[in-house]
């Protein structure tokens, strides 16, 4: 059996486990050709097999080498990104990106993973390229520390805690907020919290503290965002739901048990995996940099419209 296309990927025949490896298409061709020989065929037909199954070898394994020149699917495979729930957690919408099933847990089709997250490569270069913002969204622990990372070194925002509800949808009680938390802040380092009593500038700052756990990533969210960027919707629904009620596009990391439907860019994979996770919003991360790197400057906007 292959996970991904053929057996160029992942071949799991007698027991025998190879990745990416030449190896993996030499040791199915042979058994097969072990299986042809004890059909009592004829010697002369047995020959012409031979010269066939040497010939299907040596294009497997040219196709297995060419593969490996995109180790994308091999790391995401090494990081467990291919493994599923078990069967009966199936949404049925998420067919098409499962390949099988080995040991009653669903094989995701990393294959497909590799063609969805080039998608939304291409979607991320184009949205950094016109300037506008970007949302990730991740609460689960094999997520929060690379959201962070990715948000900060993106500078843009992000949610790590609990999901705030309102955050797209009422976004005038959030800037009010946000706004509240600055005020506090400066208040602070003016000294402003010595004019009040001992019980009073306790509270202020329990008060500080806990308003900058739930909106310090937010701090960068002036309008609404051109895209989200979700890890797991089961985990985020509110902010998947209000996304969708704000007609938003999202990149959304998911595993089989998730109903893609009114996902714009789904990647299929294991996200309960804190390799796969990083491996994938790295290459993410990469791609909306690559895109602002490539924003016109002001002076570039005014010659076009001068043009226009």
């Amino acid at each position: 059996m292959a996970v991904g296309t053929d057996f160029n990927f992942h071949c799991f025949f007698c027991g025998a486990d190879f990745v990416n490896s030449p190896a993996s298409a030499l040791y199915f061709g042979f058994m097969v050709f072990r299986v042809y020989s004890l059909l009592h065929l004829t010697y002369n037909s047995i020959v012409l097999l031979q010269i066939q199954w040497f010939s299907c070898i040596l294009k497997s394994m040219a196709t297995v080498l060419e593969e490996k020149k995109d180790s994308l699917v091999e790391e995401l495979f090494e990081a467990g990104g291919h493994i599923g729930y078990s069967k009966v957690r199936r949404h049925p919408k998420m067919r098409d990106f499962i390949f099988g099933t080995r040991n009653n847990i669903e094989i995701i089709n990393l294959a497909e993973a590799q063609k969805k997250i080039k998608e939304a490569e291409d979607f991320l270069k184009k949205l950094g390229k016109e300037g506008k913002n970007l949302l990730l969204v991740g609460t689960k622990p094999s997520a929060k520390n690379h959201i962070k990372e990715m948000g900060e070194f993106l500078n843009v925002p992000y949610v790590v805690e609990r999901w705030l509800g309102g955050t797209l949808t009422n976004f005038k009680v959030l800037g009010g907020r946000i706004a509240y938390l600055r005020s506090l802040e400066e208040e602070e380092k003016s000294g402003g919290f010595e004019k009040y009593a001992k019980k009073e500038r306790g509270v202020r700052k329990m008060k500080l503290e806990k308003l900058k756990v739930m909106f310090s990533g937010l701090r960068n969210l002036k309008s609404s965002p051109g895209a989200l960027i979700i890890v797991d919707p089961n985990e985020e629904r509110t902010a998947l739901a209000e996304a969708v009620k704000k007609n938003i596009p999202k990149i959304v990391l998911m595993n089989v048990d998730s109903n893609p439907e009114n996902i714009e860019y789904p990647i299929p994979m294991n996200h309960n995996s804190q390799k796969a996770v990083f491996l994938v919003l790295e290459r993410l991360k990469k791609a909306y940099a690559e895109g602002l790197k490539e924003k016109p400057t002001e002076e570039e906007k005014e010659k076009n419209e001068r043009k226009v």
